[in-house]
């Protein structure tokens, strides 16, 4: 697994392009936090995902609170 315990935020993460790097992530090993702008998406694609995915809703404005709660539930961010 390439990712194996990485924490990765995927923003766009409601559909798309996004969701699918975040599922490729998953399955990699990566924890992910998938953000969006479309809450209710965003939250389909983490429960699709598993308890190793976080739904975040966030715009440009909220990218501290994605942040914030990606580093309460996983601890850090990996670059």
């Amino acid at each position: 697994m390439l990712l194996q315990d990485k924490v990765i935020i995927v923003t766009g993460a409601g559909g798309g392009i996004g969701e699918g790097i975040a599922q490729v992530c998953t399955r990699e090993g990566a924890q992910v936090v998938v953000a969006d702008i479309r809450g209710e998406a965003v939250q389909q694609v983490a429960t699709a995902l598993g308890d190793r995915a976080l739904a975040v809703t966030a715009n440009d404005e909220q990218l501290h609170c994605l942040v914030t709660a990606t580093v309460d539930r996983f601890g850090s961010i990996d670059r």
